[in-house]
């Protein structure tokens, strides 16, 4: 069995590595620092008490320390305040501390005592939930920085394991009390399971690695898609609605999970709402999920986040001739020879005759409501200018309008030229 484990850290870590591993003072963690110390590898314990069970977390803390003193292994502890914290709370304050002790101490990984039963717990607890088939693969056995070596070992090879070698653990009374929805599963739900089906085990263990494989070739197809078809821009993912919509509905599925991280834990229901709003593809929509916006432009679709930002505009800017101007994100270039001055900005150019220009000077500023351009047969709203040229009304306030001295438009950026020059 430490084998096994051996096998496994060898194909992520040098005995030079330092390595945080979360001891909780269960059989489990307690097991797994004991191997780690006995392969000589360079572990720091952290322990959390999470304050839920009184004395006996107090308990399990001085425990932890004096199996720590014991081995001569460093440690790091934390007490929670907040004892009424949900599940959830406790985990992210438990991982929250445990990644500021592997920064301060420039650990490569955090270990975690997840084992064989956890494994299955997890895939029948996330079938239940609807989590799909990246639920069914269960516990990866790496995941960023956290690493778990003991997926393959059966909790009950562990408790043997110190039974035989003498190490001595704790055992918290809420393990074996049907309060928590894992507990139930575990206490409840597979031997009920096991009763029906004997070899059930072996068989989620096999369905396992088939939903591995298929995930992988899911992923290795999703970071290809988005390579191929997604742009970024100021922080905003584009791409176009018509490729997308090409794709089979599991496949947008799988593109629309990629833009939302882990912590975010979307479900089925979100998808389906953002999915919805790109099959339609209707201009200026928007879905907000999570703090995402996925918002429609015309043929396009944009991801960000969401912000709170008071609306900007271009104030009143005089244009220097034969220089450089950085309007928000893009520059505005001018250059003149006898007859003209030309202007270059987002890649279109234009050239104003010089002898049009009273005084000789140009300003920028932002649209105002009621804007009108001259044309050949009178005038137009800037608004349907914007419209025809696809900008949405997002942008419209970003796009430098061209004027003279006494605020007459010269030009919508580089799109268009009143009909007076």
């Amino acid at each position: 069995m430490k084998n096994k484990i051996k096998e496994i850290l060898k194909k992520y870590l040098l005995k030079t590595d330092k390595i945080v591993v979360g001891v909780s003072g269960g059989a489990d963690s307690i097991f797994l620092a004991t191997i780690l110390h006995e392969l000589n590898y360079k572990t720091v314990i952290v322990h959390v008490n999470h304050n839920l069970r009184g004395d006996e977390s107090d308990k399990e803390e001085i425990f932890v320390k004096q199996f720590a003193n014991k081995l001569d292994i460093p440690i790091y502890k934390k007490k929670l305040t907040n004892s009424k914290s949900s599940e959830v709370i406790a985990r992210d304050k438990r991982y929250k501390f445990l990644r500021k002790i592997k920064n301060k101490v420039q650990a490569k990984y955090i270990l975690t005592a997840h084992h064989k039963n956890d494994l299955i717990e997890t895939i029948i607890f996330n079938f239940l939930r609807g989590s799909g088939i990246r639920g069914l693969c269960g516990i990866k056995e790496i995941n960023n920085d956290l690493l778990r070596p003991l997926l393959n070992i059966s909790k009950k090879e562990i408790v043997n394991y110190c039974k035989k070698n003498n190490i001595n653990y704790l055992d918290a009374s809420d393990n074996f009390q049907p309060i928590y929805t894992r507990n139930k599963i575990r206490l409840n739900l597979i031997p009920e399971i096991e009763n029906i089906f004997p070899s059930f085990e072996k068989t989620l263990h096999r369905n396992k690695e088939i939903y591995d494989d298929f995930q992988e070739y899911i992923d290795i197809n999703i970071s290809n898609w988005i390579k191929t078809n997604v742009k970024t821009c100021n922080n905003e993912r584009i791409f176009s609605l018509n490729t997308f919509n090409k794709e089979p509905k599991y496949i947008q599925n799988e593109i629309i999970k990629y833009f939302f991280s882990q912590k975010q834990d979307i479900n089925y229901k979100n998808i389906l709402e953002i999915r919805n709003l790109l099959n339609k593809s209707i201009t200026n929509k928007k879905k907000i999920i999570k703090g995402l916006v996925f918002e429609i432009e015309y043929d396009k679709i944009r991801i960000f986040n969401q912000k709170k930002t008071t609306k900007k505009v271009l104030k009143k800017t005089k244009i220097t001739f034969n220089g450089t101007i950085k309007i928000i994100d893009k520059l505005l270039k001018t250059h003149t020879d006898k007859n003209n001055i030309y202007i270059t900005y987002n890649k279109k150019s234009l050239s104003i005759p010089l002898s049009k220009l009273s005084n000789k000077t140009l300003f920028f500023r932002s649209r105002k409501e009621g804007d009108k351009i001259k044309i050949k047969n009178g005038s137009k709203k800037l608004k349907k200018i914007f419209i025809d040229n696809k900008i949405t009304q997002r942008d419209r306030p970003y796009i430098p309008i061209i004027v003279d001295e006494d605020d007459n438009i010269i030009a919508i950026s580089t799109l268009k030229l009143s009909n007076d020059y």
